[in-house]
């Protein structure tokens, strides 16, 4: 198994095809836990398994999950932190708190940019990308 990100790559020798599988599997279950609207293959965006067959099956096993409680707004902190964590950008406490307390109290599922043009653009643009959420319908 080889894992490669921006920041390192780890290879890992597996006992079988099924220890494979199963790391990929939880993963992949993480990641839907985090981004529950995104497949696991579209954020991994890169997955070779041989026979393709396995990887086919990976998809079947994610897709028939059910996915938890999300929490306030879709689950909009835990995938920001999650996002801030990624691109080692700070975590802003205030964002999450407007998302999940001002967006939930007044029922307001369309992401206002405006109320976040104050931030530092890095920040911002990380809002920005959290548009796929189902909680917030539109920008």
């Amino acid at each position: 198994l080889i894992m490669e990100t921006e920041k390192c790559s780890m290879s890992m020798k597996m006992a079988s095809s099924e220890d494979v599988n199963e790391v990929l599997a939880h993963i992949g279950t993480c990641l839907r836990k985090i981004f529950p609207g995104l497949s696991p293959v579209r954020i991994l965006k890169k997955v070779t398994m041989e026979p393709s067959e396995r990887l086919v099956n990976l998809q079947a096993l994610w897709d028939s999950q059910t996915v938890a409680e999300l929490g306030p707004c879709g689950g909009f902190s835990q995938m920001y932190a999650c996002v801030c964590d990624w691109l080692g950008f700070p975590y802003r406490e205030e964002v999450q708190w407007d998302v999940d307390t001002i967006y939930l109290t007044q029922d307001t599922r369309e992401l206002n940019l405006q109320d976040f043009s104050h931030l530092d653009h890095r920040i911002f643009l990380i809002v920005y990308t959290l548009k796929e959420i189902t909680f917030l319908a539109s920008l």
